[in-house]
């Protein structure tokens, strides 16, 4: 489930934020959601939230628990987010494995961050993106499904756009 959005702006910046839970099967459900960070539970029986931020500047923060191992789990992550929200790769700024920061996602090992972590992200980047279209959609007086995004400008029929950064 995809869920809880929020958006908040100060004066001379803001930064969309996307939090969204996704829980795991098992008998540890309930006590799962109530302690999305139970270290006792198996990586897949407790609740992970992860986020992404989308600054005032276009940038686009991302954050996960995952490590880069030499596998290509940044590189990978970041692809992923950035093409779930049609911005630039370079764009994109991964914060991976910072305690204070990041989810407790479990440990990264295999190809368990591009499994988990990479559908978790793809989820989170499309709620973002429909959140931006939504306030795009006002914005240019045009309807979500008429709009369209190259490179974090959202474009309406007749030419006028806006960019993620502008909406924030």
């Amino acid at each position: 489930d995809i869920g809880d959005q929020q958006i908040r702006s100060a004066e001379g910046g803001g930064a969309l934020v996307v939090g969204f839970s996704v829980t795991g099967a098992g008998a540890a459900g309930a006590e799962a959601a109530a302690s999305p960070y139970a270290s006792n539970a198996p990586y897949d029986m407790y609740q992970i939230d992860s986020w992404i931020k989308i600054q005032g500047d276009g940038t686009v923060k991302v954050f996960t628990g995952h490590v880069e191992l030499g596998q290509g789990n940044q590189t990978a992550l970041s692809q992923i987010v950035a093409d779930e929200l049609d911005v630039p790769f370079s764009r994109v700024d991964m914060t991976m494995g910072d305690t204070n920061l990041t989810p407790d996602e479990g440990y990264t090992a295999g190809s368990t961050t591009i499994r988990a972590a990479g559908s978790h992200l793809r989820a989170a980047a499309a709620e973002a993106r429909l959140t931006l279209l939504t306030l795009a959609a006002d914005k240019l007086g045009a309807p979500v499904g008429n709009l369209s995004v190259t490179d974090g400008i959202v474009s309406a029929p007749g030419g006028a756009s806006v960019s993620y950064g502008d909406l924030i």
